[in-house]
């Protein structure tokens, strides 16, 4: 198809007939071709063949992260435009697959299933019967596990059970376990329920908060024998946003029972009893870490001495060398920078040493403490801006006025906003501000960057197209006829 560009002030006339003199080409013939009025659909169409321009996307959708199942999302966004006069149509994809109904230029992204979606969408622009096509870039959507995920609470042990010994034959009480659990923010309170073990194999049906072993009376023995006990306390909250979520179980300490022959006349250490458990916590990463405690105690009997109590903390089951105390500080006082949620478990062993036990064997007695945690969030990430005075969609001015443009935005995490200007797509600089005077005609948008803890979040604003006239030139018109 060969393009003429004519100017209307090139009109003459030719007998009943008016005849545009034209620029031809790269050839610069001038050549005069028929001019046809605009209200003569008839004789333009058999001159003019319509092609529709191809949409230009001033702005692409932008990456976002979210919690799992959360209430707030930020609408995905695409600007296009053409100057043809043609109309505009949008379709959006997810991981390239079509989404029934989703035809505004706006599409709000699911967030009820946890993963990392790619959505674009596709601009369509409709000139008569002529058809051009624009496609987005990518935007990368991850749904995780975050501040707006409902799961099951830590229940909190208040009462361990407590070791003791018998002979064989006596009666043996009860041992018994006290905990609880309370709405905690998302963490809630559902159902608790007890499983005891003995010597690591879980014991059918001792499954409430007391358990008496050996049906009351200790066994025979022929020797000292210990027998450890301990029960697992789980809460179940079935509402939870994700199955993995529903439950969470916390051990109690160790309770050894101690069973001597009958005859039995010798001395030995005693098991030491944990009368105050560390207890779990949870920190933003940098925090100042509080330090952990564990305080425990010895009741003596005839025969269980009470000797010299001593400790050693593990993390993650491994012996921390050196923290031989009550107290110990994890992670070095402070919290590690991470970028999703990290838990450590610590636990405290108690040993108790009589080293004037009769019964050399029996020396020493240990006990540990309840588990628990030490949760490191990651910083919060920086929240998507939101613009609350726009751009208008056009804007006119001369060389001696320009164009004022300005933007107002707000941030609500205390992050810190900063602007760049752009011009047909590309940066200004030094345009930085929320406010920009443009002297030249293009198409202009700023984007708004929100800054917070090494993280950031976009939006641009929308579109104006600025038209700068001079201010001595008068208007011109001109005619494209389009022919082949």
């Amino acid at each position: 198809m060969k393009k003429v560009v004519c100017f209307a002030a090139a009109v003459l006339l030719a007998g009943p007939f008016a005849l545009v003199s034209c620029k031809s080409g790269d050839d610069g013939d001038t050549v005069y071709v028929p001019y046809v009025p605009e209200t003569s659909d008839e004789n333009q169409n058999s001159l003019v063949e319509t092609v529709a321009e191809t949409p230009v996307i001033t702005e692409q959708p932008q990456d976002a992260t979210y919690a799992l199942g959360q209430k707030t999302v930020n609408d995905l966004r695409v600007i296009a435009s053409v100057s043809d006069g043609g109309s505009l149509s949008y379709q959006w994809f997810k991981d390239d697959k079509v989404i029934p109904g989703a035809t505004s230029k706006r599409y709000t992204p699911d967030v009820s299933a946890s993963g990392v979606f790619e959505y674009n969408c596709e601009v369509t622009n409709t000139l008569d019967s002529s058809v051009r096509k624009s496609t987005s870039s990518y935007a990368k959507i991850t749904v995780q596990a975050g501040s707006d995920t409902v799961y099951a609470a830590t229940p909190v042990i208040t009462k361990n059970p407590v070791s003791a010994s018998y002979k064989s034959g006596d009666t043996v009480d009860a041992l018994s376990v006290v905990a609880s659990v309370t709405d905690d923010g998302l963490a809630k309170a559902g159902t608790l329920s007890y499983q005891w073990y003995l010597n690591d194999e879980a014991v059918s049906g001792a499954t409430s908060a007391e358990y008496t072993p050996w049906d009351g009376k200790a066994p025979d023995v022929k020797e000292n024998t210990s027998y450890k006990f301990y029960c697992t306390i789980t809460n179940t909250y079935n509402d939870a946003t994700e199955e993995s979520g529903k439950t969470k179980k916390v051990t109690s300490g160790n309770a050894s029972i101690t069973v001597l022959p009958a005859d039995y006349n010798e001395t030995y250490a005693a098991t030491p009893v944990i009368t105050k458990n560390p207890v779990s916590a949870s920190y933003t990463s940098c925090d100042t870490v509080a330090a952990l405690s564990v305080e425990a105690d010895v009741t003596e009997t005839e025969f269980a001495k009470k000797g010299t109590l001593s400790y050693q903390w593990y993390e993650n089951d491994v012996e921390i060398s050196g923290e031989t105390s009550a107290t110990y500080t994890p992670l070095g006082g402070k919290a590690p920078k991470v970028e999703k949620i990290s838990v450590y478990e610590y636990y405290c062993k108690v040993v108790n040493t009589y080293s004037e036990a009769t019964d050399t064997s029996k020396t020493t007695s240990s006990v540990n403490s309840e588990k628990v945690t030490v949760t490191v969030n990651p910083l919060p990430s920086a929240v998507t801006p939101t613009i609350t005075s726009d751009l208008n969609a056009t804007a006119t001015g001369t060389t001696s006025t320009g164009v004022s443009l300005s933007v107002t935005a707000t941030v609500s995490d205390g992050g810190s906003l900063s602007y760049q200007w752009y011009k047909d797509g590309s940066a200004i600089s030094g345009a930085t501000g929320s406010t920009y005077k443009a002297s030249e005609s293009g198409t202009y948008y700023v984007a708004v960057t929100n800054s917070l803890n090494d993280t950031t979040a976009s939006t641009n604003s929308t579109s104006c197209v600025v038209t700068i006239t001079s201010d001595d030139t008068p208007g011109s018109g001109a005619i494209t006829i389009n022919f082949n």
